[in-house]
């Protein structure tokens, strides 16, 4: 799982280095020549690090020399909490306490050793006091956008005056003390940016950008651009645009001037719009940050990306693609994999080469104390394991033509009481005394010693693996006749909001399901799981059903007042969104689909729906599963009654059937 912006390094590390009225003098140090990493001798200061291609695959080059960025993340002397004026953590890392309290023979050291295991890059957040011009480089992160609290507001609103004048000052202030500097590959614009809305990754019960934008007030511009650019996307057709959304508002100028505005998906289709608008968004913000960049930074500096917390939407790389010259990439891999047919369609999307600007994996055992209990969930047994991934993952990584370096996060253990942010992990090269693990750095000087044959580049690759909303797939299998069974004849497992004043009540009884539903509108509402009756060719295992054969289910419901329903698919291995791995029975990779509302009258109802019309639930399941209904492995048929879609007051429904046809 990716991190959170590390912006008190920032102002630890590059603020000092404006401010110091001491000069550090250059470690030099004696290096071995690395294939993989070629040193160099100094080049003229004015000649800057560009982008080559050589023999179909691309590097980074200073003067004739081509060359790959191999860096760690977060070379500091110290772990000091900024979020607290600057006080140390408890077992924190203490890099010079170990030679003395000298931090400059601790720099000394921390060159020595890095260059001996391949190194030639400090990566994000390392100490600017480092320098040693071409044998090290930087690559320092900037801050470009808005506040990154909570919420987090760096990509609202792009259209307003006040964030372009606001990024222009960051640009300026945090640009100022490298201007001098002859170390430096590029810049990192911002790190891990919530292009899902309130995050870099979805969240459960996360609201998109689309969502943040309509949140607005009337006058704002961003609500302004949203509201006509919907209208052009529908073409100005609001029948349209209610096919796809659920919304009081009955025409595209209620949409920009209403005070409050809801939208709700209707159809799959919804989330097509959601992933276009975060594009829209996304060339916005790229265009105003590379301008400010271009204006303050040291002529002829890389645009090194915003370092993106793994898989965003294509139309979000598509926009960095246009104006950075880097796209860069956080990877986070359990398994140790590395994706070439994502690397592959991000290059052929983008035409830009890429960096790897954090991966990792910690381990169970460590000298630090670290519990591993919060960070990005890449945790094996032992440190042999942790060796074992980076040879697999890079080995693999080093081939890729498009690939021009990798950073590993990070140099030392987290503290075990945790940092800032909780994270309390073995992502270190060194524990917190300062000793290296030597079995994972054996292993990175061993691989970096390799010149790796690289494969050429391939401008024709498929883009689907960069797909986030992909079409809902249907397993093939021949269609069986329609069964019908009494409601009753299911086993049910109510659930609801019990932490709300929600009442919900079931009895079966004469074959049908009748549950009383008094809602709370504050809370999330209720609902009834439903496991039909087995018979031999539904049974997939004794924990999981089939309806393979079957296209939807039709629902006989009586219902006391007008309401609304919706449905829910829930595979076998669902569980709550963010987990690190969704173990499904037979196959299945634990998604849960949903219907979008279904309207129900007062009276008998047969409310008919079809597998086609279901999407991916985003408050729980696997949110990055294979949109496939695995229809061969369901752990469950859901009637879900939201509360804010059914209002206050008692509500009566009697299931009296279900059909599968």
């Amino acid at each position: 799982m990716p991190f959170l912006f590390r912006v008190h390094l920032w102002l630890a590390h590059v603020v000092p280095l404006a401010l110091s009225v001491v000069v550090l003098a250059p470690a030099m140090t004696a290096c071995r020549r690395i294939d993989m990493v070629p040193r160099e001798v100094a080049e003229a200061p004015d000649v800057k690090v560009r982008v080559v291609e050589r023999e179909g695959a691309l590097w980074f080059a200073h003067g004739e020399k081509l060359f790959r960025s191999v860096g760690v993340c977060a070379v500091i002397p110290v772990e000091l909490d900024y979020t607290r004026g600057g006080i140390r953590y408890p077992l924190a890392y203490d890099g010079p306490a170990a030679h003395g309290g000298d931090e400059a023979a601790w720099r000394r050291s921390t060159l020595d050793r890095l260059s001996a295991w391949g190194f030639n890059t400090l990566g994000a957040w390392s100490d600017a006091a480092f320098e040693n011009p071409g044998v090290f480089w930087h690559t320092p992160c900037l801050w470009l956008g808005g506040y990154r609290g909570q919420p987090d507001m760096r990509l609202v609103d792009v259209w307003a005056p006040q964030y372009a004048a606001e990024m222009d000052r960051m640009a300026a202030e945090q640009l100022a003390p490298w201007r001098d500097r002859r170390d430096v590959i590029g810049f990192f614009l911002n790190n891990e940016l919530p292009w899902y809305g309130e995050a870099g990754w979805p969240v459960a019960g996360g609201r998109s950008l689309l969502d943040r934008y309509l949140e607005l007030s009337p006058g704002a511009p961003g609500r302004a651009v949203l509201a006509e650019w919907l209208r052009a996307t529908y073409s100005n057709d609001f029948r349209l645009f209610l096919r796809d959304w659920e919304t009081h508002a009955t025409s595209f100028a209620e949409i920009r001037t209403a005070p409050e505005i809801r939208l709700r998906k209707r159809r799959p289709a919804a989330a097509a719009i959601v992933e276009a608008w975060a594009g829209v968004v996304a060339d916005r913000y790229f265009q105003l940050s590379d301008e400010v960049f271009r204006r303050h930074a040291p002529p002829g500096s890389l645009n090194l990306g915003v370092r993106f917390a793994g898989r965003v939407y294509p139309s979000v790389l598509a926009a960095c693609g246009r104006y950075a010259d880097v796209i860069s990439f956080n990877d986070y891999q359990p398994a140790g994999e590395f994706q070439a047919a994502y690397f592959d369609a991000l290059h052929a999307l983008t035409r830009k080469p890429i960096l790897i600007t954090e991966f990792s994996w910690r381990a169970d055992e460590n000298r630090s104390g670290c519990k591993n209990t919060q960070g990005a969930p890449v945790t094996v047994p032992t440190q042999r394991d942790r060796a074992a991934r980076y040879e697999a993952y890079v080995g693999a990584a080093s081939r890729h033509p498009a690939v021009v370096g990798w950073h590993w996060f990070c140099w030392a253990d987290q503290p075990p009481g945790g940092r800032f942010d909780g994270e309390n992990s073995n992502y270190g090269l060194v524990d917190l005394n300062d000793q290296p693990y030597l079995e994972l750095v054996g292993a990175m000087e061993r691989l970096h010693r390799r010149k790796p044959r690289r494969d050429r580049l391939n401008q024709g690759a498929d883009l689907s693996p960069l797909a986030i909303y992909r079409p809902i797939r249907i397993p093939d299998s021949p269609a069986r006749e329609p069964v019908q069974t009494p409601a009753s004849a299911c086993s049910l497992r109510p659930w609801f909001d019990d932490k709300s004043t929600t009442r919900f009540d079931v009895a079966t009884g004469g074959g049908r399901i009748l549950i009383r539903f008094d809602p709370d509108p504050a809370g999330w509402g209720g609902g009834i799981s439903l496991v039909p009756p087995r018979t031999a060719a539904d049974v997939a295992d004794t924990n999981c059903f089939s309806l393979l054969g079957r296209r939807g289910v039709e629902m006989r419901i009586q219902a006391s007042r007008s309401a609304s329903c919706r449905l829910q698919l829930v595979e076998t291995g669902a569980g709550p969104v963010g987990e690190q791995a969704y173990a499904g029975r037979d196959g299945a990779d634990g998604e849960v689909y949903v219907s979008y509302a279904r309207s129900l009258t007062a009276g008998d109802n047969a409310v008919r729906w079809e597998w086609d019309e279901l999407d991916v639930h985003e408050h729980y399941g696997n949110q990055r599963g294979n949109r496939r209904i695995d229809l061969q492995a369901l752990q469950s048929v859901d009637l879900y009654l939201p509360a804010d879609a059914n209002g206050p007051g008692p509500l009566v429904l009697e299931i009296q059937s279900i059909t599968f046809f």
